[in-house]
């Protein structure tokens, strides 16, 4: 009999590239770029194991602060990747959130709502980028628990609220493939020959100023 965990790698190799790759895309062009890398992982789980796979890649789920970064996104990344996709927005208490959904509309759509950026939580504000789904007042928390944003770019182009993720036991539309997630990271560049020339120029003026002065 086959176990779960043999159907899960099943579902897994047949859902796109493989699993356990990372490829990573840079935002190196167009408005608003910051060089950052981005990488789809094809089996997230649930937010809260999306996450530590993130915490443990370096890196975290995606933050998207503006409308040119969710185009950029969406551009590369085809929406049939992307469909029911965590990304790093929590009003998760356990993730220094604050539940949201007792601020009534439109307040919800920010307060509460905190940006896990290398695990620090950035707080939503009136005047960040939001792009929730209007047509249901995302975030709505319609069954009673949705704590974590994720991009439905596969249907409606906007964003949900949804609950931690039913893996096992699939009770709805969005439950029934396995959540995607976006990474994203912020590598640091490594110094450029042109760069390492001009300190090792720098460097010698110094010591050659050094013995004059002895």
């Amino acid at each position: 009999m086959w176990s779960r965990a043999a159907v899960v790698v099943g579902v897994m190799l047949l859902s796109g590239p493989s699993w356990a790759e990372l490829t990573w895309s840079t935002w190196d062009s167009g408005p608003g770029h910051n060089y950052h890398q981005y990488a789809i992982y094809w089996q997230a789980g649930t937010w809260p194991e999306a996450y530590a796979f993130a915490r443990a890649q370096d890196a975290y789920l995606v933050t998207v602060l503006s409308a040119e970064e969710e185009a950029w996104l969406m551009s590369a990344f085809p929406s049939e990747w992307t469909q029911n996709t965590w990304m790093g927005l929590t009003d998760s208490e356990g993730y220094r959130g604050e539940e949201s959904h007792g601020f009534g509309w439109p307040d919800r759509r920010w307060r509460g709502w905190v940006w896990l950026e290398d695990g620090v939580p950035v707080p939503l504000t009136p005047g960040s980028y939001m792009n929730w789904d209007p047509g249901c007042q995302e975030p709505n928390n319609a069954e009673n628990g949705e704590d974590f944003g994720a991009l439905n770019w596969w249907s409606t182009g906007k964003w949900n609220d949804w609950d931690v993720g039913h893996i096992d036991t699939p009770s709805s539309e969005w439950d029934k493939w396995p959540l995607r997630a976006i990474l994203e990271r912020n590598p640091v560049p490594e110094p450029s020959s042109l760069t390492l020339l001009a300190v090792a120029v720098a460097a010698g003026g110094v010591l050659k100023l050094r013995r004059r002065r002895k």
